[in-house]
């Protein structure tokens, strides 16, 4: 879809990159808030960071849930850009998810070659 031919713009193929949600886990409760869901995973997406230990981060979506994250974890680099859903719904938004993704792959050529 979408996000792997947005990785794909910038040199990288989908397998080389880990991809992840925010919420590991639905709720069979209907009251229970995405962003009470949200929370239960933190945690766990701290974890699977240290596994795999990135040097950048794209967030796409709403970066704000992501904020304790951000501030917690040590020498990774983190982007935002809208969610593919958005700009699949909203075209006009892929001028600026295309400069971020620019961004992205030029600081990822300098983490390459040693910067």
């Amino acid at each position: 879809g979408l996000l792997k031919k947005m990785i794909n713009a910038i040199g990288l193929e989908l397998h080389e990159c880990y991809v992840t949600n925010l919420i590991k886990c639905e709720s069979s409760d209907p009251f229970v808030k995405p962003s009470d869901m949200l929370k239960n995973c933190l945690d766990i997406l701290k974890i699977e960071i240290e596994m795999f230990n990135p040097r950048i981060g794209i967030v796409m979506g709403e970066i704000i849930p992501m904020q304790s994250v951000i501030k917690s974890v040590k020498g990774m680099e983190w982007f935002n850009t809208d969610h593919s859903i958005s700009l699949i719904k909203n075209p006009e938004l892929k001028r600026s998810a295309w400069e971020t993704l620019k961004t992205v792959k030029k600081r990822y050529t300098e983490i390459l070659n040693g910067g």
